[in-house]
């Protein structure tokens, strides 16, 4: 509401930084082309939540996760939309890894927009979030997917408030 630009900016940057990337806040857009160069956006997943991974072909834990994701994707496919997001600086790395396994949910490439990176504050690899129905960050960063049965078992169990119910429950019982 401030009168003068300058301040209206300054302002606008404090709000940025202090809500970049926290907990319910507004997770940061996606649009990605996946191997068939179809369009990939977090707006088309509103409705459901979303566990992003941000992964990379030569990183060892990155794979091993994406074993595990295959895993739990069968049990929570239905409830729960999984993205995997390659950093790979190579894409022939990437589509050639593609092509070499049959993952069923969304894999795109980040396709050098390091502005996508840079709003997900992706460091290293993997890195992993899970976005709410409302397109808001329910967890931020999110655990690897061994870690995240327990959030998507309450997610199935209690709806669209569950990690909010999970995390209370956690809380109380000093856990």
């Amino acid at each position: 509401d401030a009168e003068t630009p300058i301040i209206k900016r300054i302002a606008s940057s404090i709000l940025a930084d202090i809500t970049h990337l926290k907990k319910w806040s507004k997770a940061p857009a996606i649009n990605l082309r996946d191997t068939l160069g179809n369009l990939v956006t977090l707006d088309q997943f509103k409705g459901s939540y979303v566990y992003i991974q941000f992964w990379a072909t030569w990183n060892v834990a990155s794979i091993e996760d994406l074993v595990f994701m295959n895993q739990i994707h069968a049990k929570y496919k239905n409830k729960i939309a999984f993205l995997s997001i390659s950093g790979d600086r190579n894409q022939e790395d990437f589509y050639r890894f593609v092509q070499n396994h049959n993952y069923p949910w969304q894999i795109v490439h980040y396709n050098k927009k390091f502005s996508l990176l840079e709003k997900y504050s992706v460091r290293s690899f993997p890195m992993y979030f899970l976005v709410d129905p409302d397109g808001k960050l329910a967890l931020s960063p999110a655990y690897e997917p061994n870690r995240m049965i327990g959030y998507f078992d309450a997610i199935i169990n209690s709806g669209k408030d569950a990690v909010k119910d999970f995390e209370i429950i956690r809380d109380y019982k000093g856990e």
